[in-house]
């Protein structure tokens, strides 16, 4: 008798569980419809803190001597000196 509950219970649930339609997802703009002029411009404070960002990262190129031609990585990785678990991560990438 308590099979024959569980199993009308389960059934009620999973009928009342029915999933609606999924909304998909489109892309807001494409490549070629994106204008700047759609954003809006920054505030004097967000202005201010993106240039000093800019000015020390700029700064800090030029005391390392970089330049866009040198690797972002230099060095050739050795894949012994990861742990296991980073190496198939290392490897795709």
């Amino acid at each position: 008798m308590a099979a024959a509950w569980t199993v009308v219970l389960v059934t009620l649930v999973l009928g009342l569980a029915v999933a609606g339609p999924v909304p998909t997802s489109k892309p807001t703009t494409t490549g070629k419809g994106c204008h700047i002029g759609r954003f809006k411009s920054l505030s004097p404070q967000e202005l201010a803190s993106f240039k000093k960002a800019r000015d020390a990262l700029e700064e800090s190129l030029k005391l390392k001597n970089w330049s866009c031609s040198s690797p972002v990585f230099p060095g050739n990785w050795d894949l012994r000196l990861l742990q296991v678990r980073e190496r198939p991560v290392a490897l795709e990438a």
